[in-house]
């Protein structure tokens, strides 16, 4: 009977299993990343969704804007914003008048807190507050005599602009009945769309805190279209911020009343006319031109 012989089988090889975890290894280790980047997909679409759901960046704008009304002396230069994530950010230069630039960043939490970070924090020092009818007239109104004056001496056939200061603020529907056609972009709001000090200081009639909203000729209807946005959730930021509530702000904004405005293209006769009748307190020329439409 002949031997049988068994092959000699090599039950473990050491090379061949040593590749055979390495591949597990890698394959393992890819599929972990393969998760984390969905995941990670995930959680930013997720972010994006609840931060958009909470109105989050359309809040952002809202206190930015409700930022520039808290501080009127101050000119912003230039604005970058930047959203995304769980903090919403915008970052504002800002210079007072005859300072250097400062940043301020607005920092909006998920949960809708505004923090406010960067040089000056949230109340810059202005040295000077800008008061936009003072802006509008160069500083000084011209007094009653000294228009009378100055229209006494012009030439028939003269058109003059010029700022009109009010004896006491009206609303846009009282200027058109007081024909005062040049529209509401050139009204000129005092108090309390204006500084806490200057010229108009006796026109204030609120709380201890003012809203400013720019200088020199305002468009009124920016301020208004802010304040309708506003809601009840922005007030605590609004109180951060040194601003009233929102309920008040859009009071002023339904009532808004212009502390001056500028005229366009007025005949002596005509300014003459809005003086003695006492439709306006003072007028200041900012320019004369000749008339050379043909006669009507």
């Amino acid at each position: 009977m002949s031997e049988i012989r068994i092959p000699d089988l090599r039950v473990f090889d050491r090379r061949t299993t040593r590749w055979a975890v390495l591949r597990g290894l890698v394959r393992t280790a890819l599929t972990v990343l393969g998760f984390l980047l969905v995941g990670a997909l995930l959680l930013q679409l997720g972010t994006r969704v609840l931060v958009n759901a909470l109105d989050r960046p359309e809040q952002l704008e809202r206190m930015v804007a409700a930022y520039k009304a808290a501080h009127p002396g101050l000119h912003v230069r230039g604005e970058l914003s930047r959203t995304g994530g769980w903090h919403q950010t915008a970052t504002l230069t800002v210079m007072a008048a005859g300072g250097p630039e400062q940043e301020v960043r607005l920092r909006l939490g998920l949960l809708g807190d505004l923090d406010v970070t960067g040089v000056g924090a949230d109340r810059l020092v202005v040295d000077e507050h800008s008061d936009p009818v003072a802006s509008a007239l160069g500083g000084t109104a011209w007094t009653r005599s000294q228009t009378t004056s100055f229209l006494r001496r012009l030439p028939a056939g003269v058109r003059i602009h010029g700022v009109a200061v009010f004896p006491a603020p009206r609303t846009w529907l009282q200027l058109v009945e007081a024909n005062f056609p040049e529209g509401m972009d050139a009204l000129i709001y005092g108090p309390p769309f204006a500084g806490e000090r200057g010229r108009s200081e006796p026109l204030r009639q609120f709380d201890e805190t003012a809203v400013g909203w720019g200088g020199g000729m305002v468009a009124f209807g920016t301020f208004q279209d802010w304040a309708r946005a506003l809601r009840g959730d922005d007030d605590e930021n609004l109180r951060r911020l040194g601003l009233p509530r929102s309920d008040r702000i859009k009071e002023l904004a339904a009532d808004g009343k212009a502390t001056a405005s500028y005229l366009d293209a007025r005949t002596p006769d005509q300014i003459a006319e809005l003086l003695a009748t006492g439709q306006v307190a003072s007028f200041t020329p900012t320019g004369v031109r000749f008339d050379l439409s043909p006669p009507r």
